[in-house]
């Protein structure tokens, strides 16, 4: 059991929370936000403190974290938050779903969820701080880099590898033995059939990548 701190203050910080709460061995103690975004000092009866004064009000060699943030600027916000605390000396709890499917083989990061009702098959790999959202699939053999987000309903077929930063749509499909590349997008419902390079993307009803990279494109 952990005494956790969650970082974040929105959605997928309550979320977090709850999974938490009720589906596992830790205790979340404090949500934690940067002071500049600080809209308020409580948040489901629990305190909100800055990060920034984190190693003074919940000292590291006490207390662990988990990310609670979604995909915003493909991924990067997260990381940078996940970086900056393992810097201040942070460890970070991983959660998995008592209702996912998973093998006793998996092979997990830090800081890592995995969501009810996702299935990951054998021999994969899941790196530090990567989310696979609910009834998402991750295929034998594959390959889950470092703050990827699989949204919930995508399936990731087998031998696949998901670089870096990269981000799966809800209800995508990526095929079996390609390559999506860092920070790289598989927009929702979109079969990527090919490999994709870095920061490209699939969106809508294209065959073909973006013409934008994905740090270019408002809203990711």
């Amino acid at each position: 059991m952990a005494r956790v701190v969650v970082f974040g203050t929105g959605q997928a910080a309550e979320v977090a929370w709850y999974y938490l709460t009720h589906d596992s061995p830790h205790e979340v103690v404090a949500f934690a936000v940067d002071r500049d975004r600080m809209a308020f000092d409580q948040l489901l009866g629990l305190p909100v403190v800055p990060f920034e004064d984190l190693q003074v009000s919940h000292p590291p060699d006490r207390h662990e974290l988990l990310i609670g943030v979604a995909y915003t600027r493909v991924n990067r916000l997260r990381a940078e938050r996940f970086l900056a605390a393992r810097d201040r000396g942070y460890r970070f709890v991983s959660y998995v779903s008592s209702r996912a499917s998973v093998w006793p083989d998996l092979t997990i990061g830090e800081g890592v969820m995995i969501m009810e009702g996702a299935s990951v098959q054998p021999f994969v790999r899941i790196a530090d701080d990567a989310v696979i959202g609910p009834g998402a699939s991750v295929g034998h053999h594959s390959t889950v880099g470092e703050h990827v987000y699989i949204a919930s309903t995508a399936n990731v077929s087998g031998y696949v590898t998901l670089e870096p930063y990269a981000f799966i749509g809800a209800n995508a499909t990526v095929r079996d033995g390609i390559r999506i590349g860092r920070s790289a997008v598989v927009g929702a419902g979109v079969a990527a059939l090919v490999d994709l390079g870095e920061r490209r993307v699939l969106a809508g009803p294209r065959v073909a990548p973006h013409p934008l990279p994905s740090d270019k494109i408002p809203g990711l």
